[in-house]
């Protein structure tokens, strides 16, 4: 019962406008379980971009329990760890816009993701492989 008491707590604390009910550990939107993560769209860099130069990206989300953060997941060529950055939602949390801080953009190139959670606590990325099949592009002057 505590535990119950407990998330009913949290839950009441969260934005929750779209959940309709509590079902276990899952948010129930009047459409079912929301056990799906957001939908991302996103316009790929597809130029070389100037070293030492934010890249500025955007991606629209929509989601049934609505969003709750979307990030930035890049590094360059020559690294293995990965660096994230959150992006700025509009007041719908609909639009989503941040960027590759300009002293990151530096080597030949560098690799990116985007990864949505939305308020039922699923993920999703674009592309939707993330991390394994990320998207790239050249850096000029690197």
């Amino acid at each position: 019962m505590v535990k119950r008491l407990a998330w009913v707590l949290a839950l009441a604390a969260c934005n929750t406008d779209n959940v309709k009910a509590v079902v276990g550990d899952q948010f129930d939107t009047g459409e079912g379980v929301d056990d799906v993560g957001p939908t991302i769209t996103h316009t790929p860099v597809t130029t070389a971009q100037p070293i030492g130069t934010a890249v500025p990206l955007t991606a629209a989300t929509e989601d049934r329990s609505g969003v709750e953060a979307v990030k930035i997941a890049y590094q360059r060529y020559d690294q293995v760890d990965w660096t994230r950055v959150d992006m700025a939602g509009d007041a719908d949390g609909l639009n989503w816009a941040g960027s590759i801080p300009g002293d990151a953009v530096v080597g030949s190139g560098m690799r990116y993701f985007i990864e949505a959670s939305d308020k039922a606590g699923n993920l999703s990325a674009y592309p939707p492989d993330g991390e394994s099949d990320p998207l790239s592009f050249r850096v000029d002057g690197g």
